[in-house]
């Protein structure tokens, strides 16, 4: 009987289920993604408890491992951490795909091409949160490699899905002999150049991967996550020219300064200067169960007297403890409620307060000029259009690229699956596809949409409201001034570096910096070792690539309200310019090349799918059933 050629799966960041161990009963409680599900999902409370934490200088750990172990899902030679976000014995038997992952493309392997999980197809889970380069998941991934070799005899095909083939690409950087256990990459919606106008502004607002939690609650997690570097743009290369399409964060600044009060936890003030010497001697944790993330970072406050009002961030926290750990002496002084509230709903800032929303009076007194910021420093990408002609699959009829410069022609979309074997014609048609939906995106009303409110799980996106009925939100809001209200197109502003928005928005010794803050560190270590040369292939190689489109995908971040203080910016949620995608990653970035050419084995752009369905759809397999025979 002949050996087929193994396969590893390897899902994208945030795709790989983690489990913290509690040390007093040994329990695996979910941390991500969380069974509570009915009557109402309850993944973000256990995203803050869980997976908030902090960064030293080379690791990201959450909070919870001061107290138990955090560890991932990798039952059932992986399948188990990965094939679905909410387990239900009814989903499986039905074999459906609403909430699942990777199951329906294990389910199409095994029916269609015969495979087996454990003997010829494996998923390799990994701990999302940290850095592509960790030295622990690489050393994992390595030796996951070589056992899947040592027991079929074959190297490996790699199928990965969006971030995915970050870490493939971290192997092929640390390893030189990576060739010899894979030799080819089939890659779904894997972004090469950044993830767009949601990474850029993660670290200020969070973004709730379109699921229907807080945003903040992927906050505390995702403007931390090592992996969340690299979805910002990358550092120009051999692929990623200087004249690449850049992602932006858009912010308007007052020119005239004005005193602020710290934001989150303004409610506290009153008690700032009576308990400003208030240490933890009557707060205590009691392991009968696992501490919150309120309890763990009332810990932490607790012990530092230098957090700016310290006395109102124990106010604020101390309602989400539980009682039996505070004590009579904080519970009178702090005027503590009988009832514990939801980190989730308490900690989510107050994004519909007028302070929040952008007024008439603001806008017209032009007091304020738009600054720019950018994961690094490129020239501006401006069209470069000629016409070009791509083959649809399985059809010869064209779709034909016209110059939107001549105003007698439009621009068309891919209307069918178009492949091209290096993929550059179609790279250069998403760039030039970009800056003309730049340029023809419209400017309606300033409008706020909150969901943090009241999130939608069909469809959760923070897009501008466009709906002719006003809300109690867009009472405050105004329509843009003429001057200069689209800032995307303005291509003689000078750039300034994300980091340095960070830096104005996160001060020394505040609430948020302390929990919420970037490390430039890691961040520069990052992009240093992004930028060295992945080990060149001994024997044949071939990386596949498939990408969506024809979803409304945001390229850059505005925040549209003025601020004196970057720090402002931390209630506010940004508006979209959008392009085409697959609604999380722009096609530009989709597009962009991973591999020389003479390791191209063919871009394949499906329409009408997104981002995460795209590992659902029948098209999709049909590509990559025939990536793996040829």
């Amino acid at each position: 009987m002949m050996v087929k050629t193994p396969i590893i799966i390897v899902p994208g960041c945030y795709g790989s289920k983690i489990n913290v161990i509690h040390p007093e009963n040994g329990q695996k409680i979910r941390a991500w993604f969380c069974q509570k599900f009915h009557p109402k999902i309850m993944q973000g409370e256990a995203a803050i408890n869980y997976l908030w934490g902090y960064y030293d200088q080379d690791t990201f750990k959450s909070y919870i491992e001061e107290y138990a172990k955090v560890e991932v899902e990798t039952g059932k030679f992986g399948f188990d951490g990965c094939d679905r976000f909410y387990e239900s014995s009814v989903l499986e038997f039905l074999n459906g795909y609403f909430l699942a992952y990777m199951a329906p493309l294990v389910n199409y392997l095994r029916k269609e091409l015969d495979y087996t999980l454990g003997t010829d197809l494996f998923c390799f889970t990994y701990d999302w949160r940290q850095s592509a380069f960790n030295e622990e998941i690489q050393s994992s991934f390595t030796k996951y490699l070589q056992a899947v070799k040592e027991q079929t005899g074959k190297s490996a095909i790699l199928i990965t899905h969006s971030g995915g083939q970050i870490y493939i690409k971290g192997q092929m950087r640390v390893n030189p002999n990576w060739n010899d256990l894979f030799h080819k990459i089939i890659s779904i919606n894997s972004p090469t150049d950044g993830a767009g106008g949601y990474s850029a502004p993660t670290a200020l607002s969070g973004y709730n991967l379109q699921m229907p939690i807080a945003h903040i609650a992927m906050k505390g997690v995702g403007c931390c996550v090592s992996s969340q570097i690299a979805y910002n743009c990358q550092p120009a290369d051999k692929f990623i020219k200087p004249t690449s399409f850049c992602t932006s964060v858009f912010v308007r600044k007052l020119v005239n300064q004005k005193r602020i009060t710290p934001l989150l936890y303004a409610t506290g003030s009153k008690y700032q200067q009576k308990y400003q010497q208030f240490d933890q001697k009557s707060y205590k944790l009691k392991m009968k169960a696992l501490p919150n993330a309120a309890e763990m970072l009332l810990n932490l406050v607790l012990k530092d007297k230098a957090v700016v009002n310290r006395a109102g961030c124990i106010k604020l926290l101390s309602q989400c403890a539980r009682r039996e750990c505070l004590g009579q002496d904080l519970i009178r002084d702090f005027e503590v409620a009988g009832k514990v509230q939801s980190c989730e709903q308490m900690l989510v800032p107050e994004y519909q307060s007028e302070d929040a929303l952008p007024n008439q009076a603001e806008l017209n007194s032009g007091a304020w000029t738009w600054e720019e910021f950018a994961p690094c420093n490129r020239n501006y990408q401006h069209a470069d259009c000629e016409l070009l002609k791509l083959r649809k699959v399985k059809d010869e009829t064209v779709v034909e690229w016209i110059d939107p410069k001549h105003k007698d022609k439009i621009v068309h979309g891919f209307e069918a699956i178009c492949f091209s074997q290096d993929g550059e014609d179609l790279y250069k048609i998403a760039q030039a596809r970009t800056v003309y939906q730049e340029v023809t995106h419209p400017v309606t009303s300033l409008q706020c949409k909150v969901l943090d409110t009241a999130p939608n799980f069909a469809k959760a996106e923070r897009t501008p409201n466009n709906s002719d009925e006003p809300t109690a939100t867009q009472e405050h809001v105004s329509k843009p001034v003429d001057r200069d209200h689209k800032p995307w197109l303005n291509k003689s502003r000078a750039r300034q570096e994300n980091l340095e928005l960070y830096k104005g928005a996160y001060t020394t010794h505040t609430f948020d910096t302390k929990f919420f803050g970037t490390s430039s560190s890691q961040y520069r270590k990052y992009m240093a070792l992004t930028g060295q040369k992945m080990h060149e292939p001994t024997r044949e190689f071939k990386h596949v690539s498939i990408v969506s489109c024809g979803q409304k995908t945001p390229v850059h971040a505005v925040f549209e309200k003025p601020v004196a203080d970057y720090q402002e910016l931390l209630i506010q949620q940004p508006t979209y310019v959008f392009a085409d995608g697959d609604g999380l990653v722009p096609l530009y970035s989709l597009l962009t090349p991973s591999f020389d050419k003479k390791h191209r084995g063919g871009v394949y752009v499906v329409p009408g799918v997104g981002h995460f369905p795209a590992v659902q759809d029948d098209r999709v397999f049909n590509i990559v059933k025939g990536a793996i025979l040829e």
